[in-house]
């Protein structure tokens, strides 16, 4: 999985994820492993990972696949809204797992 940083807090990182095999759930397993848990993922993150958000923050704000049919590429696009999440009243908890270090 290659990754980058798009933007940070005091309290977390939004992350562009590029997966290379497809595997299943490979991101969500690498970025577990690096110690940065997706926050809500009830299956791969620690406790504090899943206070911060009662849904796994993972989004494919872009897919392109060929149609099984018509063998048209199909494109879909929808941005984030990671924006409001998670609520201010958690922000604190984030400090206990998000590592976030600055240049």
């Amino acid at each position: 999985t290659h990754y980058s940083v798009l933007a940070r807090d005091a309290y977390s990182s939004l992350v562009e994820l590029k997966p290379i095999t497809g595997r299943s759930h490979q991101l969500r397993v690498h970025m577990q492993a690096i110690g940065h848990p997706i926050l809500g993922d009830r299956l791969y993150a620690y406790d504090d990972a899943l206070r911060v958000s009662d849904r796994l923050l993972l989004h494919a704000e872009a897919i392109k696949f060929s149609h099984p049919v018509s063998g048209e590429t199909m494109r879909f696009e929808l941005p984030h809204t990671f924006g409001q999440e998670p609520n201010a009243e958690l922000q604190h908890q984030h400090q206990a797992f998000i590592k976030v270090s600055q240049p």
